[in-house]
């Protein structure tokens, strides 16, 4: 059991379980202030262009209901406008209620229409639920790990498809994050549900599991901490990791929000080196 100094809020203390182990985890409200408010801020970001997209969608997906067919010159001309507007969008594509990619677009990727991506999880997951999914990160059929965003399409009652935009969170995040970092802050990163790092400053990192990976396994009090985070919508914790330059352990602190869609749980984390006076 390891308590940590605390400086200027009241504590509480959380168990948290790893490796069949207890481990005692000091979680408080946070208090940076400058931490907390950058967070709200980057949340709001990524909120606006992920909705927005979202909203594109939709307002296709109604007009494809209103039409009540499946239009492929209205998609690809739809799809070359997101394309457009989206930065981050690696491709779209219209796929038809068997699971097959029938529309892509831009025209490098259309060498895929035809694939069969009805076992994905996000396939099933919107099949099942008939309501619009973010993916987990995932091995595209494309070559790369992306995150896919699908929204179903519904016309008299019966599920004919979906519209898909894949995209490289790599891309994605790092236009939103990589610019507000300062030399106070030691990381900026977002996490799955799962454990999986989708972006982190530290590209190494990016893809690495923090409950399975052999990098963080001497570190149970990290592990402990991100287990709290997937609990609680926001808050902070002390732990202990390598510094920068990987060649000394260091005490941290970090601090988290949750972004939600469609039931998809991404935790927003600003890490920054405990500093003693």
């Amino acid at each position: 059991m390891r308590k940590f100094a605390v400086i200027a809020f009241i504590c509480f203390v959380l168990y948290s379980c790893n490796n069949s182990s207890e481990v005692t985890r000091v979680v408080y409200e946070p208090v940076d202030t400058s931490a907390t408010n950058l967070l709200g801020r980057l949340k709001d970001s990524v909120n606006r262009v992920v909705n927005n997209m979202y909203g594109d969608m939709s307002a296709f997906v109604d007009t494809t209901v209103k039409d009540k067919s499946v239009n492929e010159s209205k998609i690809r001309i739809t799809f070359g406008n997101w394309l457009k507007k989206y930065k981050q969008i690696v491709d779209c594509a219209f796929v038809d209620e068997k699971g097959i990619m029938k529309y892509i677009e831009p025209g490098e990727y259309r060498s895929h229409e035809g694939a069969d991506i009805s076992k994905q999880e996000q396939m099933l997951r919107m099949w099942q639920t008939r309501k619009p999914v973010l993916s987990y990160l995932f091995l595209a059929v494309e070559g790369f790990y992306g995150i896919d965003m699908e929204y179903p399409v519904i016309i008299d009652s019966k599920l004919t498809g979906s519209y898909s935009l894949l995209i490289k969170p790599s891309v994605f995040l790092e236009s939103i994050l990589l610019p507000v970092v300062t030399p106070d802050i030691d990381d900026i990163l977002v996490m799955e549900s799962t454990g999986t790092i989708i972006w982190d400053i530290d590209a190494n990192e990016v893809g690495r599991n923090v409950f399975t990976d052999t990098l963080y396994r001497n570190f149970p009090e990290l592990i402990a901490a991100v287990r709290i985070s997937l609990k609680q919508a926001q808050g902070g914790a002390d732990y202990n990791f390598y510094d920068k330059t990987r060649l000394k352990v260091v005490p941290k602190t970090m601090w988290w929000v949750t972004l939600n869609y469609y039931g998809t749980e991404w935790k927003l984390f600003i890490v920054k080196e405990k500093k003693f006076l």
